[in-house]
């Protein structure tokens, strides 16, 4: 894989969106927020779908298309 580093570095801050997101939810903070939050945490990971997407497949993975 090519790009290894940069899709580890957005899965880990997939993650730390997911923990605010629990932080929000036990400190009831407003909707808004939160919908924020969700939808930086959606265009990280069409990012990353992307970038796996893009990499070349090998001979043992089977084309699902």
């Amino acid at each position: 894989m090519r790009q290894r580093d940069i899709i580890v570095n957005k899965l880990e801050t997939l993650e730390a969106r997911l923990k605010s997101l629990e932080f929000m939810v036990r400190r009831g903070s407003p909707i808004p927020e939160f919908l924020k939050t969700i939808e930086n945490s959606t265009e990280i990971l069409s990012d990353v779908k992307a970038m796996i997407e893009r990499e070349e497949h090998s001979s043992s993975e089977i084309n699902r298309k």
